[in-house]
């Protein structure tokens, strides 16, 4: 069982499920929110968010009440803009942290071909935990490869 925000497990109850994606949207809403705040504003109304890939990190970010917009180009870049399309920050994720162990790809194959045995599917359960658990336990310098705020 895995210990988590309880932000995050009010999101996670909502969306239906807990995953990597859903932790990742969580902590670029918190970076956003904290950009925010550090500009003494404490509404979102005014701002939202364009994605540049679909992804549950999308319903993470709605559910923390941010406004949503996506470009699916695969890419996991977010930009905070005021409604009338400014950008006033920017983040690229750090795609090592993102993409699967390939331990667990293959795992995940064997899962849905139902072969996998039952120390595999406890494996694969460990593995997606601690996958989750990178993701909420990176620094932001980890995690985000350049947060960019405009001046």
């Amino acid at each position: 069982m895995l210990l988590v925000d309880l932000e995050l497990k009010v999101i996670a109850e909502k969306h239906g499920h807990l995953c990597p994606y859903l932790a990742l949207g969580w902590r670029v809403g918190l970076f956003f929110k904290n950009f925010l705040l550090k500009k003494e504003f404490t509404s979102f109304e005014n701002f939202f968010v364009l994605a540049y890939a679909h992804s549950c990190a999308l319903s993470a970010l709605e559910l923390m009440n941010f406004k949503i917009s996506c470009e699916n180009i695969g890419e996991h870049v977010y930009v905070l803009q005021t409604i009338t399309g400014d950008a006033l920050s920017m983040i690229a994720v750090n795609a090592e942290i993102i993409i699967p162990p390939r331990e667990l790809e293959e795992l995940t194959w064997k899962i849905k071909s139902d072969t996998a045995l039952y120390y595999e599917k406890a494996h694969y359960s460990y593995l997606f935990d601690n996958w989750i658990v990178d993701i909420l336990n990176a620094s932001e310098e980890e995690l985000f490869v350049f947060p960019h705020e405009r001046v």
